[in-house]
């Protein structure tokens, strides 16, 4: 823009008509290149921005995989959590069942007047 006032100001006396014509073809190439230069600079703003979203798509996958594996991990540790839960729940219930079964039988053979041969140490 300097350029185009310091030339107008030195020929703006001047009124040749090759003159008035030169200059306003360099008015003319200068606003093409401002056209183009914004066209360039709208240009990179839009691959900027699609890098940018391209790589938050892939980050966002790679998050969701990794989730997925954090989570199949979690799952995998309540599954043994409650395998060894439900493996101690059976047991219990195994114990009190031979006891109770014991007793009966205990309550059979005292009835009978007989007994378990328990040996002392």
């Amino acid at each position: 823009m300097s350029m185009e006032t310091g030339t107008l100001r030195y020929e703006v006396m001047v009124s040749k008509p090759s003159l008035i014509k030169a200059i306003n073809s360099q008015k003319d190439r200068v606003a093409d290149d401002e056209k183009f230069a914004d066209r360039k600079s709208e240009e990179l703003a839009e691959y900027k921005q699609k890098l940018r979203a391209a790589w938050d798509e892939a980050a966002l996958a790679k998050g969701v995989y990794k989730q997925g594996i954090a989570d199949r991990k979690t799952e995998k540790q309540d599954l043994l959590l409650a395998k060894g839960a439900l493996l101690a729940l059976r047991r219990q219930q195994l114990t009190e069942f031979l006891k109770v079964e014991r007793d009966s039988l205990d309550e059979e053979l005292r009835l009978q007047g007989r007994t378990f041969f328990v040996q002392r140490l």
